[in-house]
């Protein structure tokens, strides 16, 4: 049985000071992993690890959600092996689609997405290999190119999943799954369900393949309460979480908050984020509370959970000390 750990995500958009500081307490807390989201227009995801790798000693760091739509499979197979060359045996990374609404912002379409990622992660892998590639994906064509940087040891890739469909493709694969923040353990728990599916019908064992997933974290101060509705608020422009919050029966208008979003009137956006939304979406509350709700996402069939930490001297505080509670 794969061990249920707890570790720490990073939005992209903490600033430096702040995610080194981070970094280093979370690895004294004995944190699982460090996970760098990238968002287009935040701070880049591959470099951010290598800064965070270069200033701690034992925790893994994965660069997360890297867009076959954006990035190109030989430079991101160069950029990861140059990491695991730098941090041996503690790199990972996570293949997703991207934001919509962010793509759409940089003249992208993402079409045919779940194709796309599957077949980046096929390229990464055969060139992890270290010899001359030659097939055609749905983002790219790789005529003959080869990596010529050896890591040490493997790279883990994972699948970002933002509903069942992905996570039914990603089983199919041999990536391990990651789902993203701001799912309720009910629909953790369907989206794992479907990777197990998927895995079955592809007559492929998914049982050693870890599923990790994000999650907003806050304590039970009203401001980061409010931190963690401003957060899911910005969460929720993305039109793959439609299925998510339509499971989970709250009146949620995703359709006004992705145009909210869309005019970068997030106060407005956040507004329309109810209460409920936090106790269904997020990790909140005092020490107790914070713990039976990790736990929940446990028995959803989550082993790695992944939590923000504010920026108050309070929330990093409760961060530690949960993650503390929960991995010793």
């Amino acid at each position: 049985m794969r061990p249920k750990r707890l570790g720490i995500r990073f939005e992209g958009f903490e600033s430096l000071a702040d995610a080194r500081s981070i970094a280093t307490e979370a690895e004294a807390a004995g944190a699982s992993s460090l996970w760098m989201t990238q968002h287009l227009g935040g701070r880049d995801a591959a470099t951010l690890a290598t800064i965070i790798a270069a200033g701690t000693a034992r925790i893994r760091v994965v660069p997360s959600n890297l867009s076959p739509f954006i990035v190109h499979p030989t430079t991101t197979a160069m950029v990861l092996s140059t990491l695991a060359e730098l941090a041996p045996g503690r790199v990972a990374a996570s293949i997703g689609i991207g934001n919509p609404l962010d793509l759409a912002q940089s003249g992208i379409v993402a079409e045919r997405p779940e194709d796309a990622v599957c077949d980046f992660v096929d390229a990464l892998e055969r060139l992890f290999e270290r010899k001359p590639v030659q097939v055609t994906g749905r983002t790219y064509r790789l005529d003959g190119a080869r990596l010529s940087i050896p890591a040490s040891v493997a790279i883990p890739l994972y699948i970002t999943a933002l509903e069942p469909r992905m996570a039914r493709r990603a089983g199919a694969t041999s990536a391990a799954l990651q789902l993203s923040a701001g799912f309720s353990p009910a629909f953790a728990a369907a989206c794992i369900e479907a990777f197990d599916g998927g895995a079955a019908e592809a007559s492929t064992d998914a049982s050693d393949r870890p599923r990790a997933a994000f999650v907003y974290f806050g304590t039970d101060d009203t401001a980061s309460i409010e931190g963690v509705r401003r957060k899911l608020a910005y969460l929720f422009r993305n039109r793959l979480m439609a299925e998510n919050i339509r499971s989970s029966g709250l009146p949620i208008d995703q359709a006004t908050i992705i145009d909210c979003i869309a005019r970068h009137d997030l106060d407005a956006a956040t507004r329309l984020v109810p209460d409920a939304a936090i106790e269904v979406f997020a990790v909140t509350g005092n020490h107790t509370t914070c713990v039976s709700a990790v736990r929940r996402f446990f028995d959803a069939g989550v082993d790695e959970l992944l939590i923000n930490v504010g920026s108050s001297a309070a929330e990093r505080r409760a961060a530690f000390d949960l993650i503390a509670a929960i991995n010793h």
